[in-house]
């Protein structure tokens, strides 16, 4: 496994008790990931600290291309590590919640505005940065490379992504950023790595991580724990039991990649 994932809630020094997440699947050993998953968050925290919260966009920008520099003297040139990480902050204390998304690479987030309605709906808030993308292979090409068997000249399989400094002129570490506001209804966010949605479409992961957070909510009722949403532990530990699930079905889907995943209820 070279898979990584944080989660820091609330993340130190942010706006408005701001939480980030984020899961790092990493390639050509684990060097990168360990590196990302220890040093991105921190790079962010550095960022808004002097910053406002209109800044948040520019300061996880900052805080990617911040993290990949420093890659080049702390991990082999040869490995590297997509990322997909979330900051769910507000602009005002008494302001709706904005969700702020930012990946390079494959891993992806994905996002069920109200999974309280009869039908789940699923947005995909990444872009999947893969080397045969039209616009990522004229940038490719553009700065003097190829692609090769739907491959950065024929070796690596995704066109963003952190590290990979023998590449680094082609494969950038610029990340796509995607902001949202969150409504006042509960939904759901689902970060996870390749291995996942190379056996489910992204529907079909959220479809089943709702199903299952509804049977875990019946579970509650059926115990008659009248107190059971007012613990401040339940959200953490359901969370936990879904992201549990969801890596479990994927493998159960044969999957035969790496497979972590993190769920926030929101």
């Amino acid at each position: 496994m070279e898979d990584r994932y944080v989660v820091q809630h609330p993340l130190p020094g942010s706006f408005h008790d701001a939480s980030f997440l984020a899961v790092y699947d990493g390639h050509g050993g684990r060097e990168a990931a360990d590196y990302a998953a220890e040093t991105l968050h921190k790079n962010l925290m550095t960022e808004l600290q002097f910053g406002t919260p209109e800044c948040c966009e520019q300061a996880l920008d900052r805080a990617f291309l911040t993290t990949d520099n420093q890659m080049k003297l702390k991990v082999p040139q040869s490995c590297g590590t997509t990322a997909v990480a979330a900051l769910i902050t507000k602009k005002t204390e008494n302001g709706p919640r904005v969700l702020y998304v930012a990946n390079c690479g494959d891993a992806r987030a994905i996002l069920c505005k109200d999974i309280g309605s009869t039908s789940v709906e699923t947005s995909r808030l990444s872009i999947d940065h893969k080397p045969a993308d039209p616009a990522e292979r004229a940038r490719i090409e553009q700065a003097g490379g190829a692609v090769i068997n739907s491959r950065v000249l024929g070796v690596l399989a995704v066109s963003r992504a952190l590290g990979d400094h023998e590449l680094k002129s082609l494969v950038s570490g610029k990340p796509h950023i995607h902001i949202t506001e969150l409504p006042g209804t509960p939904a759901i966010l689902i970060l996870a790595c390749d291995g996942v949605f190379d056996v489910m479409t992204d529907s079909e992961c959220m479809e089943f991580v709702v199903a299952k957070y509804t049977e875990l909510l019946a579970a509650d009722q059926s115990t008659g724990d009248k107190n059971a949403k007012e613990n401040p532990g339940r959200d953490q530990h359901m969370a936990t039991a879904l992201a549990r699930a969801l890596v479990q079905e994927a493998i159960k889907r044969s999957t035969r990649d790496n497979v972590t995943a993190v769920v926030a209820l929101l």
